[in-house]
């Protein structure tokens, strides 16, 4: 369905065609822990699991853990996935729902978690937003984050032998020179600095899909959608059966669906990052720096 035929629906359905479509983009993800619990567990398959917001979650941006599933598949390595991805929520929120994750005996947690941290913090009035609708303890701020992924990632490695990587975020609008992309790798520069300090590895996303948007010309789109502009997007996916690429074509970005979230192109890009540590990991040749980088400057 075009643009035009989405607005259209609208006008005939009005407040309840919105209700659906958000709704939609708010179902679990079909690998969500709580299913996986309920599974028998595939013999002598790797379980990885994969904790973060909506670029993990994968309703309002293109799903990272079926890509990874599919490269791993592809590579002989076959994997079993639980996807603890849930929209909106910060570091504080993954950590509150790590026993979750644990309990899913998982042998390797990527955790890709912070873009929310980072939009929370942008100004006084969305640090409001996000403490009433997350039910944070305080306000977000870069201390709040830097304190969550630490507890995070020593929950995570109380549970003996399981592997675990943390991800750099990715870039918010493709004007890597913004206040929002400044504020951004100061926070990646925090997901460096506790990964050192816990001998966890960094995947480095943020430059993995630097590089992408280069390869395809440079920025687009410099601000990414925020608030009630964001239902647009979701309306193009849930009643248009927009693919995310064509998403970020209508609003003018080259890798980005809406200035947040994750087109097709660039989940594929994660994913192979990802993978590319999964296959590292299982014969024990990853060290800390390996996949890590140290982000754009």
């Amino acid at each position: 369905m075009s643009t035009l035929g989405v607005v259209a629906a609208l006008a005939l359905g009005g407040l309840a065609a919105v209700a659906v479509a958000v709704a939609r983009a708010m179902r679990s993800p079909e690998d969500h822990p709580a299913a996986v619990l309920l599974r028998p567990r595939p013999s002598g398959l790797r379980r990885v699991a994969f904790l973060g917001a909506s670029i993990i979650h994968g309703r309002v941006s293109a799903p990272i853990p079926q890509r990874v599933r599919v490269l791993m598949a592809r590579a002989g390595a076959a994997i079993d996935v639980v996807n603890a991805g849930l929209n909106g929520d910060l570091a504080w929120n993954a950590l509150q729902r790590a026993p979750a994750v644990l309990r899913c005996a998982p042998t390797d947690v990527v955790v890709l978690v912070g873009s929310n941290d980072v939009m929370g913090s942008l100004s006084a009035r969305d640090a409001r937003r996000y403490l009433a609708a997350k039910r944070l303890p305080q306000l977000p701020d870069a201390a709040f984050y830097e304190r969550s992924l630490d507890a995070l990632l020593c929950e995570l490695h109380s549970a003996p032998g399981v592997r675990i990587a943390v991800c750099t975020l990715p870039f918010l609008g493709e004007d890597l020179a913004s206040a929002e992309n400044q504020r951004v790798r100061a926070y990646n520069a925090l997901v460096q600095q506790v990964a050192t300090r816990r001998g966890v590895p960094v995947l480095d996303v943020y430059s993995a899909l630097v590089g992408a948007l280069e390869a395809r010309g440079g920025k687009g789109r410099a601000a990414p959608l925020l608030g009630a502009r964001l239902l647009l997007p979701i309306l193009l996916r849930e009643v248009g059966r927009c693919s995310f690429g064509t998403i970020g074509k209508i609003f003018g970005f080259k890798l980005l669906s809406d200035g947040i979230h994750l087109s097709e192109s660039a989940a594929d890009c994660v994913a192979e990052l990802i993978a590319a540590w999964l296959r590292q990991a299982e014969h024990g040749s990853v060290e800390p720096a390996d996949l890590a980088g140290r982000g754009a400057p």
